[in-house]
């Protein structure tokens, strides 16, 4: 007898593509006051990772490997909205 799953699993909130619209330094954390670590070239595919106010998490790609990092949201387009599982809540906002 083969046995049933116990659990449904949850859905997964789906990365969302995009691309820099200009040249952005990329930071550790979301906001000014962190480190700048690297930059990202205008027009780079990136991938949304998360949201955090008005900060996006991204992943892109370079010949060492792939990166992470935090950009402001205005920097990017967006082909739709970021899925509300990706956004963290800030208060006030």
């Amino acid at each position: 007898m083969i046995p049933l799953p116990r659990e449904t699993p949850e859905p997964t909130a789906t990365a969302l593509s995009s691309l820099t619209l200009v040249p952005v330094w990329v930071r550790e954390l979301p906001g000014l006051s962190s480190t700048r670590f690297n930059a990202i070239a205008a027009g780079t595919p990136v991938t949304v990772l998360g949201q955090f106010g008005r900060w996006v998490k991204v992943a892109w790609l370079l010949a060492e490997g792939p990166q992470i990092g935090w950009i402001p949201v205005r920097w990017i387009t967006l082909s739709e909205p970021i899925l509300a599982e990706l956004v963290t809540p800030v208060a006030g906002s």
